[in-house]
């Protein structure tokens, strides 16, 4: 935290962070993607230059652009850049579908519209229903006659800081949840939060300047938003991956020297499942920090894990895009605490509550609401949404967990995963957990399908290795002595693949969907 000459104390503005890092440390290197290297000093000056260019042509504190982009340099900058304005980023998933992108654009109210130019075509097909947008820049060698050039943009802009008061209750984005369950809602985060959430991440993870960070996760979605600029705001350097490759992913860690990584259980699945050949021939040595969350962690995955980045520490969080991180499990833990996502992050306080709003045993399974620090001011221009989210102070996004004795949480299933069968509460991560393990088995998702007599059963939807194929009988059988009877899926159905979010998440209600369509009550 930082004093005016009057020792009064500064807002906590994100922006903040890089400035301070270009007069501390201006050459040592921040930014890495692909054969582009930039130093502290280029970084912030290319920041500068995207702020005072917007500023000039009209765009003020306030306003919403809208970014769809695949992972690069300019992802990382433009946020920055505009975090120095006080102007709010709608950060869009790029495997998002036409009727979906105009809905964000047009709901978040944005009047600029910054695109990869491997995206015209997409943006070309629904510019005549976009609302409100008065500019578009393409960020890439090629521009349409009817959009900007990105680095134009930039030359066009003063290097200097662009002097604009922001404070720490401003917004500084507009992320859109996956919209899994209906119209996607826009989630509001400050300055103050953000700040907040990646400085003491930092801290947790006992993460320091001369750290480098591998990035593998799409720059649209909260966490690598958040681990990329815990790093910038250190004064450490990120190497931005385009997309995930598992092999590229070990290569980069060898050459970079990379000491911490995030990645997604799918992730690594990918590199545990590669040949032993391939994985020996990396030197892994540097890895010193390990993280994992968006998605469950099954035990048979962490065991593997811990086993093949030996050299690093396994941090597991909790998170939300409307919470921030609620809880972390820390090295120590992670083999003591099975199926356990850890204690309360600092500053986040945690309640389990039945549906009548009274707080559950321990041991008991209630529905997760939490305060913190980091909690999003509202979904955007939804208040009937953003009063659903809470009772009173906390909010909740729908988690079920609970409590042991020693204070440590554990999340059991979403609420709307749950299963009930003949009247009975089942939770299917449990059964995901044990059907992970079968040696055939790359992934697999329980879900509830209709059952005439018992109102639901359960299906394992189940993707295979290639090394050989399985039966319908051969992975029930495998549950049996492992799960309660009323537990064992009663069908088996075997996929290439699962659909999941971009943020590597199985999407259980789009395999649900399918098996509920024809049915007059949806469960």
């Amino acid at each position: 935290m930082t004093f005016g000459d009057k020792g009064t104390r500064k807002d906590l503005i994100l922006g903040d962070g890089l400035r301070l890092n270009a007069l501390k440390c201006p050459e040592r290197e921040a930014l890495v993607y692909q054969d582009r290297r930039f130093s502290y000093r280029e970084l912030n000056e290319r920041v500068n230059r995207l702020a005072n260019a917007l500023i000039v042509r009209g765009f003020s504190k306030g306003d919403k652009i809208a970014l769809l982009l695949h992972n690069c340099n300019e992802n990382l900058e433009i946020f920055l850049g505009l975090a120095k304005t006080g102007i709010v980023s709608v950060p869009m998933t790029y495997r998002a579908i036409g009727k979906d992108l105009v809905y964000m654009i047009n709901h978040s109210d944005a009047k600029g519209f910054i695109f990869g130019e491997e995206f015209e075509e997409i943006v070309q097909a629904i510019k005549p229903e976009i609302r409100g947008v008065r500019e578009f820049w393409a960020v890439g060698r090629k521009n349409p006659p009817w959009a900007a050039n990105y680095e134009d943009l930039l030359l066009s802009g003063s290097d200097l800081e662009p002097g604009v008061s922001v404070q720490e209750t401003d917004p500084i984005w507009i992320a859109y949840t996956s919209g899994t369950t209906g119209v996607p809602k826009g989630v509001v985060g400050s300055h103050r939060g953000w700040v907040l959430q990646i400085s003491l991440s930092a801290m947790e993870l006992k993460i320091y300047e001369d750290d480098t960070f591998l990035n593998t996760g799409p720059l649209y979605h909260v966490a690598p938003y958040w681990s990329c600029l815990s790093i910038l705001y250190l004064g450490g350097k990120v190497v931005v991956m385009r997309e995930f490759d598992s092999v590229a992913a070990l290569r980069l860690i060898e050459q970079e020297k990379i000491t911490v990584a995030s990645m997604v259980p799918t992730m690594f699945n990918r590199i545990l499942n590669l040949p032993e050949k391939e994985k020996r021939k990396w030197d892994l040595r540097s890895l010193r920090v390990v993280k994992v969350g968006t998605a469950p962690l099954l035990t048979k995955t962490k065991e593997e894990i811990l086993k093949f980045f030996s050299s690093a520490h396994l941090y597991e969080f909790y998170a939300a895009t409307e919470l921030g991180q609620v809880t972390i499990l820390k090295p120590e833990d992670q083999m003591r605490k099975v199926r356990c996502c850890g204690k309360p992050f600092p500053g986040v306080e945690i309640k389990l509550l039945n549906d009548e709003g009274k707080e559950v045993t321990t041991g008991e399974v209630g529905e997760l609401f939490m305060q913190g620090f980091n909690t999003f001011d509202e979904y955007y221009k939804n208040p009937e949404a953003t009063k659903a989210s809470r009772r009173g102070e906390w909010i909740s996004v729908g988690d079920m967990a609970r409590m042991d004795e020693e204070g440590y949480y554990y999340i059991v299933d979403r609420k709307k995963d749950m299963v009930i069968s003949g009247g009975v509460n089942i939770y299917p991560v449990e059964i995901d957990e044990v059907i992970q393990k079968h040696p055939k088995v790359l992934e697999v998702a329980v879900v509830g399908v209709p059952d005439e007599v018992w109102g639901e059963s359960l299906k394992a939807v189940v993707v295979l290795k290639e090394t050989g194929g399985a039966t319908e009988e051969e992975i029930r059988k495998f549950c049996e002595g492992k799960l309660a009877k009323y537990k064992i899926p009663r069908s088996v159905e075997f996929v290439s693949s699962l659909p999941k979010t971009p943020s590597g998440k199985i999407q259980k209600s789009i395999i649900r969907a399918q098996y509920w369509k024809d049915q007059e009550v949806k469960v």
